[in-house]
């Protein structure tokens, strides 16, 4: 992939700029064994889903549910990893599916970590409104999107043109979080991802290409 650069002529121009001039709007990379984790999250005390509303207080995510791995609202503005959320970890069992993860995401970014990591649940019937994530903090990270519950009904949206994409379980997906996006789930049914933000050991993945 031809990608910007990221030089000292351009250091001004904002890195959210510079993201959202990629050529993709999303794009599938892997896939992965979902079998064990959506199990589990069947055997999941339902509550736990709203322990955490700090994701649905503004107006894009007002119709999910989150369970946070690592994340905590701060993350976001700090760019500092999110906060373990110990029980969710154990619970899901997630020492083990980042384990298996890292070689794939090592395989496909280059060494790094697990910077912010989260299980998000849009209700039925519900979407998700059109936005561009902003602030270098979700820039610099590679969003990565791995289905969990789905349908071929549901529609993620990426780009001015709101192109439809239907993103297939078990796959692993980057999207281009710079670009707008926004998710329609016309089914009855609760639509859930695992979402894991990426973050390059050798620093702005851009500053490197």
């Amino acid at each position: 992939m031809i990608l910007p650069k990221y030089t000292m002529e351009n250091k001004k121009i904002k890195i959210g700029l510079i993201k959202r001039q990629l050529p993709f709007k999303v794009r599938k990379f892997a896939e992965y064994d979902i079998t064990e984790i959506v199990n589990t999250l069947d055997t999941m005390e339902p509550e736990w889903w709203f322990n955490d509303d700090s994701r649905q207080r503004g107006k894009v995510h007002t119709n999910t549910h989150a369970l946070d791995i690592f994340w905590n609202i701060e993350c976001l503005k700090d760019g500092k990893k999110g906060k373990k959320n110990k029980r969710n970890y154990d619970f899901l069992n997630f020492k083990k599916i980042l384990k298996d993860l890292k070689p794939i995401y090592e395989s496909e970014f280059g060494k790094g970590t697990f910077h912010r990591v989260l299980i998000a649940r849009l209700k039925p019937n519900a979407s998700v409104n059109p936005h561009s994530d902003t602030g270098a903090p979700l820039m610099k990270g590679r969003r990565t999107h791995i289905p969990l519950v789905t349908s071929e009904k549901i529609a993620f949206k990426v780009g001015k043109d709101q192109e439809s994409f239907y993103l297939k379980a078990g796959s692993i997906y980057e999207l281009n979080n710079a670009k707008k996006h926004a998710v329609d789930n016309p089914t009855d049914e609760y639509r859930t991802h695992l979402i894991i933000d990426w973050l390059e050991e050798k620093g702005f993945w851009l500053e490197n290409e």
